[in-house]
């Protein structure tokens, strides 16, 4: 059937807008006219179909060929790396990319592998060193542990062995704090029995003592009337002699005990040494006459006045002279001084150019009944008492005394007295009987 068409078209004149000349009217064949159209128009769209399906498939098998098939390998070898092996693969892309973004792409992957096995293996060597150390670690704490239970029960072994011990001290403490309290009560019992006995035997002996002094002293100065026979007179100067030497070593006895038992009282007042030096020079004057001794006395005039016992100042500066005039050979000297230290002490030094003392035996004349000699080979008499006893008395004032010798050049005996017995004319002050203070007029 054909398709014909009418198309018509009412005709107008320019110069004639109200008339028409005519109408024009074609008739088309459709099927005719666009016969051609329809092949070029089939040929143009497969054209346009397919050669861009063609294009397509050619582009994408090159790109599949020289990019998907490339990273395809890539992704591929990246999937078979061994994350604990990663050394043993590389990526590899042909020749032909080998400056392109692929070569580029196996470069930065194979430098990231290439780091990432160094990584790797720092990590290998730090778990190995970990598990050496590890087990090093588990080694010592194991032998620690065995030594630390060794330990223990070597402590335990001790502790035990320690508590019996101390068990076995204490019993033996107890037994020895028996023993020593009973010496104790025993020595002081004995201790007053001494004391008790001294001064009864003081007491029984000065008073026939006192009566045989002075008994012989009438006698030896004939207050009766001459004796006919001179040896009585010799006797009776004898029996003098001895007795008074034997009231003497009584009175040292029985000033050491009391010193022991702490009975000793001090009768202080304010004396002046260079009176009490010269009374002591004038008891001992014909003793340093006999050997032929010079005693030189240094005493400077403004000497301050002292507070102490008299009679105990005495006793001391009369020990001091007697032993070294009874160990200085005839023809010697004593030397005796008194001073104030640097320090402000009251020095009282006597020294002799005698025999002397060994050093190992300074410490045994200053004991109670030391003396150097025995009894078989004694040269000098004397029972030992003097130094120790002068010791006793010094340090009764509150100070100290020193001893210095040499053998065959001399001996130092020096006593210190503490500066606050030291007292001014102005300041002088004895005790009174009540034990206040009393002022002492300056002179």
């Amino acid at each position: 059937m054909e398709d014909i068409r009418e198309f018509s078209v009412l005709l107008r004149l320019n110069e004639i807008s109200d008339q028409s000349p005519g109408k024009l009217t074609v008739d088309i064949d459709m099927d005719t006219a666009f016969a051609g159209f329809y092949k070029r128009s089939t040929f143009i769209v497969a054209a346009g179909i397919i050669l861009p399906l063609i294009l397509v498939f050619l582009y994408f098998a090159v790109f599949y060929v020289l990019l998907t098939q490339p990273l395809t390998r890539l992704a591929e070898s990246f999937s078979r790396i061994d994350p604990d092996n990663p050394e043993r693969l590389r990526l590899k892309v042909d020749p032909v990319h080998a400056q392109d973004e692929l070569g580029m792409l196996a470069k930065a992957g194979n430098e990231f592998i290439e780091i990432t096995e160094h990584h790797f293996r720092q990590r290998e060597n730090a778990e190995q060193k970990l598990k050496e150390a590890r087990d090093e670690l588990e080694r010592r704490v194991e032998a620690r542990t065995k030594e630390l239970r060794r330990e223990i029960s070597e402590r335990r072994s001790a502790e035990l062995a320690l508590q019996e011990l101390n068990t076995s001290l204490e019993q033996k403490v107890d037994a020895r704090t028996r023993d020593l309290n009973g010496a104790k009560e025993t020595a002081e019992f004995a201790s007053r029995s001494k004391s008790q006995f001294l001064a009864n035997m003081s007491h029984e002996l000065r008073t026939p003592l006192n009566a045989i002094i002075g008994f012989s002293l009438v006698m030896k100065e004939e207050m009766m009337g001459a004796l006919e026979n001179r040896k009585y007179h010799e006797y009776a100067g004898d029996i003098h002699d001895s007795s008074n030497h034997l009231l003497s070593v009584i009175s040292d006895i029985l000033d050491i005990s009391k010193i022991e038992a702490g009975e000793l009282n001090l009768d202080e007042s304010v004396i002046s040494l260079p009176e009490v030096v010269e009374a002591c020079r004038l008891l001992l004057i014909d003793s340093i006459r006999q050997k032929n001794l010079r005693l030189l006395v240094d005493i400077p005039d403004d000497l301050p006045r002292l507070r102490a016992d008299t009679t105990r100042v005495k006793q001391i500066i009369i020990n001091f002279l007697s032993n070294a005039t009874k160990f200085t050979p005839a023809n010697g000297t004593i030397w005796l001084d008194c001073k104030t230290d640097n320090e402000g002490a009251f020095v009282l030094r006597v020294r002799d150019s005698g025999i002397g003392i060994a050093e190992e035996d300074i410490s045994k004349v200053l004991e109670p009944f030391g003396q150097v000699d025995d009894i078989m080979t004694r040269t000098h008499e004397g029972t030992g008492l003097g130094l120790s006893l002068c010791n006793s008395l010094i340090e009764q004032h509150g100070g100290k005394m020193t001893l210095e010798s040499t053998p065959d050049i001399g001996t130092t005996v020096t006593a210190y007295f503490p500066v606050w017995r030291i007292v001014d004319d102005a300041d002088a002050v004895v005790s009174t009987l009540w034990g206040g203070p009393e002022k002492i007029p300056s002179k």
